[in-house]
């Protein structure tokens, strides 16, 4: 899964100084659905044209997922190509002590699929528990001749106090 700031042949983009339109619509919590758009492009050592929609639906104050898509055409001196990414996630707070998300992307270029699942459980102020596991796997040729990822993270948060 690409970081933010990465792609593939090891050039660094400076995502900071790239992003110059966003246009993203706000509706009232009350509203199920909401929608994201992002257009963005920029020089560093090549150029980088990229857009970005994303559609929401939040069906009540527990529960929200959403969809989305990025497309970001890459052009160097040595040659270009387009990262085309696929997105889903779905997200659960029962509570404000409890949250868990399950993020789903896929990308053209490296055929890298990956999945995540992450928990947060805070039992009491200044405590709590994280618990992150990612999958990375490959679709397409790479599927046979790269091994699949797994990641797993424990996290124990406790504020001490004086």
């Amino acid at each position: 899964m690409e970081e933010p700031g990465s792609f593939a042949w090891g050039n660094c983009l400076r995502t900071d100084a790239l992003d110059r339109h966003r246009l993203q619509e706000r509706r009232s919590p009350e509203r199920e659905l909401r929608e994201r758009y992002s257009d963005s492009g920029g020089d560093y050592t090549g150029r980088r044209n990229g857009q970005g929609l994303t559609l929401g639906w939040h069906p009540s104050s527990r529960w929200s997922a959403a969809v989305g898509g990025m497309r970001n055409a890459i052009r160097f001196d040595e040659g270009r190509f387009t990262v085309r990414t696929a997105t889903l996630r779905i997200d659960h707070a029962p509570s404000t002590q409890l949250a868990g998300s399950l993020p789903l992307q896929w990308a053209n270029v490296s055929h890298e699929l990956g999945a995540s699942g992450r928990l947060r459980w805070q039992w009491q102020p200044g405590r709590e528990l994280l618990f992150y596991v990612d999958r990375l796997g490959y679709t397409g040729e790479q599927r046979d001749t790269l091994p699949d990822q797994t990641r797993a993270l424990l996290k124990l948060v406790w504020t001490l106090e004086r």
